[in-house]
């Protein structure tokens, strides 16, 4: 692999990592107040794209399912 296309797929999957870490914080939030929630779909979609990461990280410190 070149080094461009390793940085692109760290890149990636740390952005990923980060929407779907702000995805379900944002859920666990509106969860908390009866508000409009981040379809599942939308959830487990980000998490295959590469925020799996981000999305581990956030079920486990927001105690999120």
């Amino acid at each position: 692999m070149t080094v461009m296309v390793l940085l692109f797929l760290v890149a990636w999957h740390a952005l990923a990592s980060a929407v779907a870490f702000g995805l379900y914080a944002w859920d666990k939030r509106m969860a908390v107040r009866g508000g409009w929630r981040v379809p599942e779909s939308t959830l487990l979609g980000v998490g295959l794209l590469g925020g799996w990461p981000g999305a581990w990280m956030a079920q486990t410190r927001l105690r999120h399912k």
